[in-house]
């Protein structure tokens, strides 16, 4: 099973090729809509469900350093809250 990290980065992959080659007509072709899809299906399950394990958080941590995405401050600041509290349930209470 594939990453969420690794959904959003090729579906950023795919609307940029989608761009590259049709301009401003990408936007409204089906593999462009499937791709978006993808892509904020993906970063949804991240910004709204815990982590389970170690690599969850390490693929939200990692999809946080992600260029595109730290351009979408939305949905940048909605992974890092989620984040954020995944850490504080796994190690607050040892923290402190």
């Amino acid at each position: 099973m594939k990453s969420r990290t690794s959904n959003i980065r090729d579906a950023d992959f795919a609307i940029e090729r989608l761009h590259d080659k049709h301009g401003d007509d990408a936007e409204s072709r089906e593999d462009y809509t499937d791709a978006d899809g993808k892509r904020w299906d993906a970063i949804d399950i991240l910004a709204t469900k815990p982590a389970r394990s170690s690599n969850g958080l390490v693929a939200k941590a990692e999809v946080l350093t992600d260029r595109r995405l730290s351009e979408d401050f939305t949905s940048h600041g909605r992974i890092a809250t989620s984040l954020g509290e995944d850490v504080l349930r796994y190690f607050g209470a040892r923290v402190a």
